[in-house]
């Protein structure tokens, strides 16, 4: 099956470093200014092959999106949607690579940059998080299913190897991660998104405990008074981030002091 790359969303040396990795597999890439390709003649190009009946041998993936029709207009997006739903109902396979918001939802989440057309007409949708943190080598992107069809999993993650715009290094690293690793890694990304929710507090609460405040009564009075936070909102954020492992939100451990009076201590 001929594989195409359309990339519309690149410089020219992005678009030479990706073809001397796409040629080995025999994926071609088209990009706009290149060999008489315009991005105007794609829908042109669809309907042709999808007339010609050659549409079941064809994949594309199209980046981005966002170069084919504002995605911020429903009228221009299902003009879009109309002609890759007639190339995919005569059987190709169209990928489409979008972008998300710069700014994440109240949960911390990354929220997709669009209309909801594209979710309403593709047949599935992912949406992809990076995590990542100093101690690593690595980039894991977290994949969660939006909208799905048949015995597509909920969620999947890969990673790769950090690197600063080398493309090689990158494309030769990509892995899937493990399941039981995968577990872990998620518990640390949803504690580091949390982490981000409740920042305020959580310092309020590690400068209280460093400065000797350590008993839990005079601990949340204290964070409280100094954020303006209830008291309640404090000991529930107390509570969420009390454990013994630090990469998955435990910033404090909690003993039993004389009188048994809950003490904390920062953890190491």
């Amino acid at each position: 099956m001929p594989v195409y790359y359309i990339n519309a969303d690149d410089n020219a040396r992005g678009i030479a470093q990706k073809q001397k990795l796409l040629a080995p597999f025999g994926i071609y890439q088209l990009a706009p200014g290149h060999n008489g390709f315009e991005v105007k003649k794609m829908f042109t190009l669809l309907r042709n092959v999808t007339e010609s009946g050659e549409a079941s041998q064809v994949l594309l993936i199209f980046d981005t999106v966002k170069k084919l029709a504002d995605l911020l207009d429903s009228k221009s997006v299902n003009a879009m949607n109309r002609h890759i739903e007639s190339f995919v109902s005569a059987g190709g396979t169209f990928v489409g690579l979008g972008h998300v918001n710069k700014n994440k939802n109240e949960d911390g989440e990354l929220v997709y940059k669009g209309t909801s057309d594209i979710l309403d007409d593709f047949q599935a949708v992912w949406l992809g998080t990076p995590t990542t943190d100093d101690e690593s080598d690595y980039v894991n992107v977290d994949f969660k299913a939006l909208k799905r069809r048949g015995d597509q999993p909920e969620s999947a993650q890969f990673r790769y190897l950090k690197s600063l715009d080398d493309y090689s290094a990158m494309f030769d690293s990509v892995e899937r991660v493990p399941v039981t690793e995968r577990d872990r890694i998620s518990a640390q990304a949803n504690a580091t998104r949390e982490a981000e929710l409740h920042c305020v507090a959580i310092d309020a609460i590690t400068s209280a405990i460093a400065d000797g405040t350590n008993t839990k009564t005079l601990l949340i009075q204290t964070a409280a008074e100094q954020t303006g936070e209830s008291k309640s909102y404090i000991e529930a954020v107390l509570a969420q981030f009390t454990g013994s492992d630090k990469a998955i939100g435990g910033y404090w451990q909690m003993r039993r002091g004389s009188h048994n009076r809950h003490e904390f201590q920062i953890t190491q």
